[in-house]
């Protein structure tokens, strides 16, 4: 039971560092341009859907080996996925705001409405929260490895 176990950790290890891969590949950023054209908007739509679909593939993944490790940390880690979901949800939002109006992005207009200004801030605090919760999904889940993994590699299984 232990033996199957350890295979199917070094397992999950090892697709986990092939699609950490793939996501550092994309070389994906959160930054926003203030653009007003629509085919911007559109491929930052395009963008942000194949890296959530391969992040979500990564901390998925990440979740499965936690949970053959330390089922309470797996949860945590559940709870963190969840939030994750929405703030992709809420991101996707915000950037098909912009892309229907992308004149919104305008900053120099003086007459912008308070929808506008709105907007604009919307799609440059929604990136600034899926950011930072990535960025504490992968604290966590580097924590938990360092705890965790680095003995049972060092052990050599």
């Amino acid at each position: 039971m232990a033996s199957d176990n350890r295979e199917r950790i070094e397992a999950h290890s090892k697709m986990l560092a092939k699609l950490g891969m793939q996501v550092a590949k994309m070389r994906f950023s959160y930054k926003v341009n203030c653009s007003i054209k629509q085919e911007y908007w559109e491929g930052r739509i395009s963008d942000h859907k194949k890296y959530f679909e391969k992040g979500q593939e990564y901390y998925d993944l990440a979740y499965r080996l936690i949970k053959l490790v330390d089922a309470e940390q797996a949860g945590i880690f559940l709870m963190m996925l969840s939030k994750f979901a929405q703030l992709k949800t809420e991101q996707m939002k915000a950037l098909e705001n912009i892309r229907q109006n992308p004149t919104v992005m305008k900053t120099k207009d003086k007459q912008q409405s308070r929808w506008s200004k709105n907007a604009r801030e919307e799609i440059v605090a929604s990136s600034n929260r899926c950011l930072d919760h990535e960025k504490t999904m992968s604290r966590f889940f580097s924590e938990f490895f360092d705890r965790h993994m680095r003995k049972r590699q060092d052990a050599k299984w």
